[in-house]
């Protein structure tokens, strides 16, 4: 789907798709945690890959956390950015494609995941090595609903 088609969709898909979309926030984020060694995400800053409408940002806004959300769909973040601001959190947002994220969202974040989005890279091994690129050697964690990895993708 082209970015003009996610903008097109991006209320109704917050609406309609991320009630089952959110369900898998937590026990990602719970996981990642336990992966980093039990660690809370208080204070941490979390980059968010393809965040659609914000449902892994937005429940680790809830746990505490810094979050940048990266879309290629600049109305998903328009509307993560809303959900956030109505729960009383700030939620960082950067227009850009989950599989060439700039490398300037590198440095600081313990944590990068993607909650669905990565099943909608064009080319997912690519896409998750551009996102393991944004934090070459560090014991950052890059999860999604399907993967988790470490340092590199292969």
């Amino acid at each position: 789907m082209s970015n003009n088609a996610w903008d097109s969709v991006a209320e109704a898909y917050a609406e309609r798709v991320e009630p089952f979309t959110s369900q898998f926030a937590a026990p990602l984020l719970d996981a990642a945690c336990e992966a980093l060694g039990g660690v809370a995400l208080t204070g941490a800053h979390v980059l968010d890959v393809a965040a659609g409408s914000g449902a892994v940002a937005l429940e680790a806004l809830r746990r505490g956390a810094k979050v940048t959300a990266t879309d290629g769909s600049g109305e998903m973040l328009r509307v993560a950015s809303e959900r956030a601001s109505a729960a009383s959190h700030e939620l960082a947002t950067r227009v850009a494609e989950g599989t060439a994220l700039p490398l300037d969202l590198a440095g600081g974040s313990l944590l990068a995941t993607s909650g669905f989005g990565v099943i909608f890279f064009p080319d997912v091994a690519a896409g998750l090595a551009d996102c393991a690129a944004v934090a070459p050697d560090r014991e950052q964690r890059l999860l999604t609903r399907t993967t988790a990895c470490t340092g590199s993708p292969s």
